[in-house]
């Protein structure tokens, strides 16, 4: 674009009659006179004796001096019609009228706006006259003209400047700026995340007191159907089965249910349809899921192929990777109806089954004082005074004619099947590092230790914090390769404890540990141990612990936050155990991993400080705060209850 000073002077800016009087239309249809201020040029003025933030044009003339001031001058255009572009000689008669310059032809080139720039982008090509108007009562002011030409450039759209009025101005697509969370794409592991959290959820005391109540009286646990015929899993306690139970004690009954309830739900590989909530769901990723709960299921899982059936075995991609490991042994076979697999070598249903338990479920429990609270009712049931003498228990008399006084009968025979906390204790070392406080405990002595869980698993806790802060700042996309690398470094430690009693301990220790609770539970109980009515603990076995503790002088830490560590725990661990993480190189399975389990990743960092007072939020700044972190739970509740003591 080039621009150049105009013609000096001209009678009139209009054409026809306006052009012989000297006159020219305003906005509300009179004429006014029009006077040119020649060799004048227009320079913007802020107006400081008006409170109003109008910009006042100030005409200024070529020494410098002012003329007038007065109100804001409009800037107006004119184009040559004339083909032959002859510029600033082309005649009256080869131009337009005067109009309205658009506001969106035009911006200020600096904040005093002494200076305007034409957006040469949406003007046709050609010649073009330029000035400023100010209107002083009748007479209309202009500035001296200038010439400018638009050369060819490829415009945006054309305004036309033929008329007296602006033609038609093609407004520009808005452009959306807006603030949100950084997208992740789906990943085909988040449905393991959800079964794990649907099967975790069904294995709940809430769960498991229904199931025993309907159990004890003969009902079915869940109803299903239109009530004609028999429903799927429910108890047919007619005839010899019947005969069976009735002859049972009331904790063999309680012993076995409890066993049906746990190998029944403890797996993620469910022969009917997940019953989830899809928008609560989707909310924890924060994206919608690609398909349904049962296509990303069957998509997830390796078939593998069965001897002598045409059918196939589903079985977790971490599975299948110790499968494909053990180069000389085939699959497993189409029937499960064997134990052991002939050509593997090893049980079918631990592949093709496994069972979603963790032990670090009944390590929190264990130290949330559960066991000790049911050794403490035991002793005293058994007229076994406690080491420190008067027992705070003395008072606790169960009359043979209450249910309860069957329970604990049978509670008390079946002792030798039980776990030790000795043996429990070795198994905690094996698969966690972690360590048991007590006269028993003198006598541990364990071969294969996970040393290095804790310093992997708080640290993975610590980087998932700071990733919760990226991906909450709209203004930041959170890098989620710190994640991955924790949670591989997590994966591989707890795949090392993998072995010997992996299997099977963790379902015997729930068992035992659920039956406690379910027999703390009993309604006698709160008569014989009180309890505090008005604390809304959320399983009614919890107020029996806090009030022993309380009798007995031990931890004064709320039950509830150690059952939240538990189940937040394994739930956490499940993930990072069954994932194939191994085969995993983007960050974007670990960035969903931590939205997914945001709160029970949060809500495992509260419990922890609430019972330890170690805060794996906080950045480490010298080597007494790191060893503080990695020392086991058990040093940091010993110590804070040596404290509690002490006060006291």
């Amino acid at each position: 674009m080039t621009a150049q000073n105009g013609e000096k002077a001209e009678q009139t800016g209009q054409t026809g009659q306006s052009q012989q009087t000297g006159q020219t239309p305003d906005q509300s249809g009179q004429t006014a006179k029009l006077e040119k201020c020649e060799g004048l040029h227009i320079y913007p003025k802020k107006d400081t004796n008006d409170g109003d933030p109008v910009r006042m044009f100030m005409i200024v003339d070529e020494t410098g001096g002012t003329v007038a001031v007065g109100k804001p001058f409009e800037w107006q255009i004119r184009k040559h019609t004339d083909d032959a572009d002859q510029g600033d000689r082309a005649g009256e008669a080869a131009k337009s009228e005067w109009a309205p310059l658009p506001e969106q032809l035009w911006e200020p080139l600096h904040p005093e706006n002494s200076a305007i720039r034409l957006n040469t982008g949406r003007i046709e090509k050609g010649f073009y006259d330029i000035r400023a108007v100010r209107r002083r009562g009748q007479v209309l002011e202009s500035s001296e003209h200038s010439l400018v030409q638009v050369k060819d450039l490829p415009p945006v759209a054309f305004v036309s400047f033929t008329g007296s009025a602006p033609g038609p101005v093609v407004q520009p697509t808005p452009v959306a700026v807006t603030l949100g969370r950084a997208h992740v794409p789906p990943t085909k592991d988040e449905i393991l995340w959800i079964a794990i959290r649907a099967s975790t959820s069904q294995l709940q005391y809430d769960v498991y007191e229904k199931f025993v109540e309907a159990f004890l009286a003969r009902r079915p646990p869940h109803k299903r159907g239109n009530g004609r015929g028999k429903h799927k899993h429910e108890w047919d306690l007619s005839g010899e089965t019947a005969w069976m139970i009735s002859n049972y004690g009331p904790y063999r009954v309680l012993k076995f249910a409890t066993e049906v309830f746990v190998m029944t739900r403890c797996g993620v590989l469910p022969s009917e349809p997940l019953e989830l909530d899809l928008a609560e769901e989707e909310a924890r990723f924060g994206h919608t899921l690609p398909k349904k709960f049962e296509e990303m299921w069957s998509d997830y899982l390796i078939p593998i192929a069965s001897e002598g059936d045409d059918g196939q075995a589903l079985i977790l991609p971490y599975l299948d990777i110790i499968r494909r490991k053990l180069g000389d042994l085939s699959g497993p076979r189409s029937s499960y109806s064997g134990i052991v697999d002939d050509q593997c070598g090893y049980l079918q249903n631990k592949l093709v089954f496994p069972c979603m338990l963790e032990l670090i479920w009944s390590y929190w429990h264990e130290e949330g004082m559960l066991v000790q609270t049911m050794n403490a009712i035991t002793q005293r049931f058994q007229n076994v005074r406690g080491p420190n003498g008067r027992d705070p228990l003395a008072n606790l008399e169960i009359d043979p004619l209450r249910p309860l006084s069957q329970l604990l009968w049978g509670f008390v025979q079946d002792e030798p099947n039980r776990l030790s906390v000795l043996r429990r204790g070795h198994e905690y070392e094996h698969h966690y590092g972690f360590t048991l406080h007590g006269k028993v405990m003198k006598d541990l002595r364990t071969i294969d230790r996970r040393s290095k869980f804790l310093e992997s698993f708080h640290n993975l806790l610590h980087r998932c914090t700071k990733f919760y802060r990226e991906d909450d700042d709209t203004t930041v996309v959170a890098d989620g390769f710190p994640i991955l690398n924790a949670i591989k470094e997590t994966h591989y430690v707890l795949a090392h404890g993998a072995h010997n009693q992996f299997g099977d301990l963790p379902a015997s220790g729930r068992q035992e540990m659920l039956m406690q609770q379910y027999i703390l539970s009993r309604p006698e109980m709160r008569e014989f141990l009180g309890g505090r009515v008005m604390v809304p603990y959320p399983e009614r076995w919890m107020d029996r612990v806090d009030a022993v503790k309380v009798l007995k002088g031990w931890t004064d830490a709320s039950v509830v936050h150690f059952r939240d560590l538990a189940v937040f725990g394994e739930q956490i661990v499940l993930s990072i155990r069954y994932g194939a993480w191994s085969l995993e190189n983007t960050p974007n399975s670990a960035a969903n991993w931590a939205r997914y389990w945001r709160a029970e990743i949060q809500g495992y960092i509260h419990a922890y400080r609430a019972v330890t007072g170690i805060d794996l939020t906080a950045e480490l700044t010298d080597q007494r705060q790191a060893t503080e972190r990695y020392l086991p739970p058990s040093f940091h509740l010993r110590n804070r209850l040596l404290t509690q003591q002490a006060v006291k």
